[in-house]
């Protein structure tokens, strides 16, 4: 059997993997700095880890082979994708694509474990896509559209939203006694100020 070459999730499973690590800690503060709310919050970090079981059972991250065909990305398991199939595609850091009808992106991922396979899955698509591009010019209700996160003003505005929020936080706890837990707060603020830069300094990539 040939070796896996790409780690497929969903963008639902993506953000529900980045909410179940920041959820305990979000809570975890929430009870140390208003403990007046008793154990509220421990029920409803039940209730979220709950459907976060469900969205792993029902719509799991899987492994896979991938070849790209010069119309298409076949698969093992999952099938075929035609590029036709393709509303759009973004190809940032890792690759990312819509299929049309679809409302949530298909990330296909590398890792440790298969990174030169990848590179060269990665690489391929790029090539691939982009002849594929150029033959099916004139009919452009068919073309994927590439899209770009970094570099944008969606990823400036959130970049700058975050640090708007960090120091917000930093500047109540070291003026006002509204936060109990000073530490708490200014490193949580303090600690999330480089992704903010890093979001509103960022550039575009492969596009």
């Amino acid at each position: 059997m040939e070796k896996s070459n790409v780690h497929i999730r969903s963008r639902l499973n993506q953000l529900t993997i980045i909410s179940a690590l920041l959820t305990p800690a979000t809570f975890l503060a929430l009870i140390l700095q208003l403990p007046e709310i008793g154990y509220a919050p421990m029920f409803l970090m039940a209730i979220f880890f709950a459907q976060a079981c469900i969205v792993f059972v029902l719509d799991p991250a899987r492994y896979d082979h991938a070849e790209i065909k010069e119309d298409a990305i076949v698969f093992r398991d999952l099938g075929r994708i035609g590029f036709s199939e393709i509303a759009t595609y973004n190809i940032d850091d890792y690759l990312k694509i819509r299929r049309r009808g679809d409302f949530l992106d298909i990330l296909l991922q590398g890792n440790t474990k298969n990174h030169m396979e990848y590179s060269v899955f990665f690489n391929e698509f790029k090539i691939a896509i982009g002849n594929w591009r150029r033959k099916n010019i004139n009919n452009k209700g068919a073309l994927p559209r590439q899209v770009c996160y970094y570099g944008t003003w969606k990823a400036r505005s959130l970049g700058v939203l975050v640090l708007v929020l960090a120091v917000g936080v930093i500047t109540i706890r070291l003026t006002t006694r509204l936060l109990d837990n000073r530490m708490t707060a200014v490193s949580a603020a303090v600690g999330i100020i480089p992704l903010a830069m890093h979001l509103i300094f960022s550039r575009r990539q492969n596009c």
